[in-house]
């Protein structure tokens, strides 16, 4: 199950793709987050020892582009929560051939 806290996220685009790193707070069903040039907000769930999220992202600086190459772009992840932490894929609609790798990892509860 994954608990109310906060957590570190990497993805990655994967073999050889470009990827990247933020953080993520869980909290009954919101996830709130960034890195250092997009913010996160979307929702998730879980059951069964699955989750799935839907997150929008949006730019708030110009430091590094987007994987996606989009200022603004809504994902949708699904995959599996092992011992706390998840790991899965998601894509963007808006940009279908990128498939993203996503690792959540618990660093602190709330």
């Amino acid at each position: 199950m994954l608990q109310n806290g906060l957590y570190s996220i990497a993805f990655n685009a994967g073999l050889g793709g470009s990827g990247g790193a933020g953080v993520v707070v869980l909290c009954d069903g919101v996830l709130l987050g960034g890195d250092s040039s997009l913010l996160y907000k979307g929702a998730y769930s879980q059951s069964d020892g699955k989750f799935e999220a839907t997150v929008r992202t949006s730019r708030h600086a110009n430091e590094i582009p987007s994987l996606f190459g989009l200022d603004e772009a809504t994902l949708c992840f699904a995959g599996t929560i092992i011992r706390g932490d998840a790991r899965g894929f998601g894509a963007s609609p808006q940009v279908p051939d990128i498939r993203l790798e996503v690792h959540l990892k618990f660093r602190a509860p709330i």
